[in-house]
């Protein structure tokens, strides 16, 4: 792989979890634990080999360094290069994941009874004119008055 070449979505969630792994802790990192944190994100499988054929890959245009422990364990960390590209790619996931969760927050927004309502201040009708068609006569909806719907569609009926 060129430095010119995009990196691959493996790769590109390599340098993603190095990145934010080296503003914790900076450091080597064992594949297997960068496999682990890979396999918790639920995206896709990841599969040893593949996952160290793209590290090799990373090495050789660069941005990281292979390291081995006396124990023959593999582990990786970050070159200069490699923090300068994984930075961007870390800051736009996160992004990412901050707008997934503003759209999927729910907000509760407290019941307003009618009788607190200002004179002036807008109510269902000036929203929907066809409104009270679907309320009761108390305009509240069916229910907040007291009385079951059946009770009411029994009063439409007659």
């Amino acid at each position: 792989m060129t430095q010119s070449r995009r990196p691959s979505p493996l790769q590109r969630r390599v340098l993603i979890v190095l990145a934010a792994l080296d503003e914790k802790r900076p450091g080597p990192v064992l594949t297997r634990d960068i496999e682990r944190v890979l396999e918790r994100s639920g995206e896709a499988p990841v599969y040893g080999p593949n996952l160290r054929a793209s590290c090799r890959r990373l090495e050789d245009a660069g941005w990281l360094r292979t390291l081995r422990a006396p124990n023959l364990q593999l582990a990786v960390e970050l070159t200069d290069a490699g923090r300068a590209v994984a930075q961007p790619l870390l800051l736009a996931e996160q992004d990412r994941l901050r707008a997934e969760q503003r759209a999927a927050e729910v907000v509760v927004l407290p019941l307003v009874p009618a009788a607190g309502l200002p004179a002036d201040g807008t109510s269902a009708t000036d929203l929907d004119p066809g409104a009270t068609e679907r309320h009761n006569v108390s305009g509240l909806p069916w229910g907040f008055c007291g009385a079951s719907r059946r009770q009411h569609l029994s009063a439409v009926m007659e």
